[in-house]
This record gives C-alpha cells, structure tokens and sequence, in this order.
C-alpha cells in the first residue's frame, strides 16, 4: 500500500501523464483533419478509454486528466514544507490544480453548438450538437415569435400545451435516429405523413457523431378545448416546416436541432480550402466573415484552424466544411461558451510566476552555499 502512495504522488506518475496527454493531443489533431472538431473531442477528450484499432485500450483524457489532477494536489499535501523555499514549488502546483479545475468547470457547465453557413449567408442563431426541439409559430418566416420545447418533455400522456397560443402538443412516438421512407404512388386522403411527404419512420441505432442523428417522430397538435386537432409526422430532414389549420388559425411547426441565439450575426463571406499535395486531406482551411454586433458595429475577421474568433465569452472555432447539390460551399463552426475561460490565463500565469520564483530562489541559495564554503 506504502509503495502504491508513492507511486501515485510521483514524479514519474506526473511526467507519464504529462507524456500521454502529447500523445493524446497529436492523436487528436491528426484525427480532427478528417474526422473533424467534435468526433475529435468526443473520442479523445471526453473519454475514459479509447479502443485504438477498435481493439486496443488506450487512455483517454478524463481518466488521464483526473490522475494528473490527483497526482499534484496529494503531492502538494504530502510534500508541503514551510518555507520560503517552498514558494515557487507551491505556485506551480496551485497554478497545474487552477488549470485542471478550469477544465472540469468548462465540462460541467460549457455550452456547445455549431453554427453552418453557406457562402453568403449568415445567422445570428447556433444549433445544438446533441438536443433536437419542436418549434411552432404563427406569421411570415422574416418576422415571427417562436415557440419552442425540447423533445424530451414530449410524451404520450401529457405532453405541453402553449398557453399564449392556445395549443397542446403531444408525441405518441419518436426515434432518435431513423430512416424515413416517401409513397412512391402519393399520399391518400386520411394520411398521415410530414412537409416533405415522409409516410413511415425505421428506427435506427444512434450514431456515434450526433450531427448524424436524424429523429422523426408522429405529434398531435390541438386547441385546448379539443375541438380542433390534427396528427401528423415530423423528421429532422424537413427541409420546410408543417403547416397546420385548426380553426382558422394557420401555425408552423417544425423538428430542428435546439437552438440559441447568440450577441451577434455573423456572415459566411469566403471560404478558402487547401489539401495535401496528392490527397484529400485538408491542409488547412479557413473563413472570411463579417460580424455584426447589437450595436450595429460591423468587422470582417478570419476564422481558421487553430486560430478561433471570440467574442463575449463566445469562441468560433473552424471545425469542418462540405458541399452542397449545388456545389455551394459550406463551413461550419463549433461555438462554445466557457464560463471557465479565464481561469487557464490565470492558472498559466501563476504556475510561470511559481517557475520564476522557484529557479529564482534555487539560483540565490546555490550562489549562498558557494559563498558560506568558500
């Protein structure tokens, strides 16, 4: 037991996390120019253990940040001696905790989304990775005031009603992930189906990225006295909402990733990609966009890997890029907000001031000793 106490508060402990979260992040970042920014994340950062060839446990992140962050607080306990000596060792390791917890307050309380855009256009809305909502609306698509309620709060029993509009919904059925099939001989009267002519829904296992999740789900919507109703089906691949009559009332109803606005609108102005001599790779690529504040202030800036824009405690990250049938293209952006942001710089500084200190006061001492046996 003496010799396992030991082991863990190590400096050997210490210096082999230090080499696994390299190793770790090399890993990540090749994977990320193929895979992109959130399987990277998913698979290297926010995990306990990863399958290196689907068969050979790796550690992940978490398993290794939560040892490193175990190693140095035991070992700054244990270790700890009175003394001016102990000044800049004590910094450091106060400086390498800070860090660590900034990392797990950005993992408990971090907001994560994505924002695609074609070339040309812009939005000042960011959409959710994993979380799908059912929006409904009444007036133009330029000016209208959406409702909205998360997936999970619908079920069969009870469902939510919207009292400004006077409405119940309720889903008797829905799949997170899921093939849609369309009639080829057309809808029937007494059909029930979706905007895109979507009759029947096959369950699909979830896919390991969640932007590949595409859910559908059969809702009924009706006025809360029950005189009016109408059934139908909704799937995240509508390119165009519902448009349902109870009364004489029209309402839009669409299923779409949840989404939050952000302090800005930001538009998609060019996209520049560069690949590996002989290969499909990206190189590199980046984004030129012109940002728009609430204060009507306008700026252009680039995006581009490892180099992210940042704004109000917002960071825009260039994640990955596609095209589109018309062979627009299109780029999309992780948005995060870290309300933990600060405490990094903070830790960085305190732990560079400790090293100063400590190399300081080491230098000073060694220079005393030389002198006392001289």
């Amino acid at each position: 037991m003496k010799n396992f106490i030991k082991l863990f508060i190590s400096l050997k402990t210490t210096v082999v996390c230090m080499f696994l979260l390299g190793v770790l992040i090399f890993w990540g970042t090749v994977y990320q120019a193929e895979h992109g920014l959130f399987l990277a994340q998913q698979r290297f950062f926010d995990s306990w253990i990863i399958l290196a060839g689907g068969v050979i446990p790796f550690p992940g992140a978490k398993i290794v940040l939560w040892l490193l962050g175990l190693n140095i607080a035991f070992s700054l306990v244990i270790h700890f001696r009175m003394g001016i000596r102990m000044i800049g060792v004590i910094l450091v390791h106060v400086g390498l905790i800070m860090m660590l917890v900034g990392g797990f307050v950005t993992q408990l309380t971090g907001q994560e989304a994505y924002l695609s855009l074609a070339e040309g256009s812009g939005s000042n809305v960011i959409s959710d990775y994993r979380d799908w909502e059912v929006a409904i609306w009444q007036g133009s698509e330029t000016e209208r005031l959406v409702h909205a309620v998360d997936v999970t709060y619908l079920n069969g029993e009870s469902g939510v009603n919207f009292e400004e509009l006077g409405l119940d919904l309720s889903a008797n059925l829905f799949y997170k992930n899921c093939k849609a099939f369309t009639r080829s001989q057309g809808m029937k009267e007494g059909d029930i189906y979706s905007p895109s002519g979507i009759f029947e829904f096959e369950e699909q296992k979830p896919d390991n990225d969640p932007q590949k999740d595409v859910p559908g789900m059969r809702v009924l919507l009706e006025t809360m006295n029950k005189k009016e109703s109408a059934e139908f089906l909704l799937y995240g691949s509508d390119i165009a909402p519902a448009v349902i009559t109870l009364g004489d009332e029209s309402y839009y109803v669409s299923l779409r990733r949840k989404r939050y606005p952000i302090p800005l609108f930001i538009r998609l102005i060019d996209f520049k990609k560069a690949y590996y001599p002989g290969d499909q790779i990206a190189k590199e690529f980046a984004s030129l966009v012109e940002v728009t504040t609430r204060e009507d202030n306008e700026r252009q800036t680039i995006i581009e890997m490892n180099k992210p824009f940042r704004f109000q405690g917002y960071t825009f990250y260039q994640a990955s890029f596609a095209e589109d049938n018309q062979g627009s293209e299109i780029s999309t952006f992780a948005v995060t907000l870290n309300y933990g942001r600060l405490l990094p710089y903070f830790a960085t500084g305190i732990t560079g001031l400790g090293l100063v200190i400590h190399f300081l006061m080491v230098l000073y001492f060694n220079r005393a000793t030389k002198r006392a046996m001289a």
